[in-house]
């Protein structure tokens, strides 16, 4: 059993709040009967949502992954319970940056509903290695989502992040580059609505805070936790999947939609928490201060400074109100993403941040 299986149960107490009762029928009614695909099918999120989508049962499932064994392990948990459902499912090992491959994938399966999960995720990694990040998470969806929209797909899901908002970061920056590229992309003259969710930590997501807290805790070394004063907002695994399937639901050329959260909770506090559960004997929990590392900040922010929440006709779901105008022309959009392609082929790591920055920020 991995770290995140076996912090699962201690997950409730973890989180400082009741989850959110997220269960909704119309959900189920709607996504089953969609033809529907799913890219970064093998991660952590896109593993959970492609076991609720079998349980949804929708008319076809096309699971698309780039890690070869990530998606070996789907195939061998999901294979045999899709055919005895009779559910059409289909495992499509692609990069996302293969165009080429993703939009046979696309003319071939012609999906109603696209769930965009793939990315690289990991903040200082992306300071790090800013065009392999921008490759991936903003040329690699850009140019899925534009070939998405030419043969007609439906919506569009793009999970975005609480980093997207005023982002001092890579991933973050890439994140809210792609959330001004899919507003771009709606005002094409088309039939496809985009969605974009935006998602804080989610505990149960593989290589997050929680794990590695689990690891140190479970060898015995200190608990190395970046500043005190440092503070997340937190969501279960159902209550992502809950938020990605509503904004699936959800009407409108382009809508940005996040859960109604409540207040941030100390990222030492959670480490704290988890001590005494995996340690109930009494033994004082050693907490070792690393400082904020690169691409990180103290506190996340869950609006822009023009936006504002609006409440929806759907339980615990916000949608992002805002008073300004689409920043950027198609034209505009394609222009950027042309050139961080030649920054990108140009390995220009500082000419990309720099762009990075400069198209975030307008």
């Amino acid at each position: 059993m991995d770290a995140v299986s076996k912090v699962a149960p201690y997950y409730q107490q973890l989180l400082g709040r009741s989850p959110l009762a997220v269960e909704d029928p119309a959900v189920s009614t709607y996504l089953s009967k969609q033809r529907i695909l799913v890219t970064g099918a093998g991660g952590s999120i896109g593993s959970a949502l492609s076991n609720a989508l079998l349980r949804i049962r929708p008319r076809e499932l096309v699971l698309v992954e780039h890690h070869e064994n990530s998606l070996f392990q789907l195939h061998q948990r999901l294979s045999s319970e899709a055919a005895r459902i009779g559910l059409p499912t289909h495992f499509a090992l692609a990069d996302v940056r293969d165009i080429r491959t993703i939009g046979s994938l696309l003319q071939t399966f012609r999906p109603d509903v696209v769930f965009h999960l793939a990315a690289y995720k990991h903040v200082p990694l992306a300071e790090q290695c800013p065009a392999q990040f921008v490759s991936v998470n903003v040329v690699g969806a850009w140019h899925l989502c534009q070939e998405a929209a030419r043969v007609g797909v439906k919506k569009i899901v793009y999970p975005s992040t609480d980093k997207a908002v005023n982002p001092p970061s890579v991933y973050g920056a890439t994140k809210r580059s792609v959330e001004l590229l899919l507003e771009s992309l709606s005002t094409r003259d088309t039939q496809t609505q985009f969605s974009v969710a935006r998602l804080v930590n989610v505990l149960g997501a593989c290589g997050g805070v929680i794990e590695s807290f689990f690891q140190q805790i479970t060898s015995g070394s200190a608990v190395r936790v970046t500043d005190s004063r440092m503070t997340r907002y937190w969501i279960t695994m159902d209550e992502t999947l809950y938020l990605l399937s509503q904004a699936a639901r959800i009407d409108g050329r382009f809508k940005t939609v996040l859960l109604d959260l409540g207040e941030p909770v100390k990222v030492e506090d959670i480490a704290l928490k988890l001590w005494r559960l995996l340690r109930p004997q009494g033994e004082e929990c050693r907490i070792e201060h690393i400082g904020i590392r690169p691409g990180e900040r103290l506190s996340e922010e869950l609006f822009l400074e023009h936006e504002r929440p609006v409440p929806t006709p759907y339980a615990h779901i916000l949608e992002v109100s805002k008073n300004v105008p689409v920043r950027y022309s198609l034209a505009e959009a394609e222009s950027y993403v042309g050139m961080m392609e030649q920054l990108i082929a140009e390995n220009a790591h500082e000419q990309i941040k720099e762009q990075l920055f400069a198209f975030v920020r307008g």
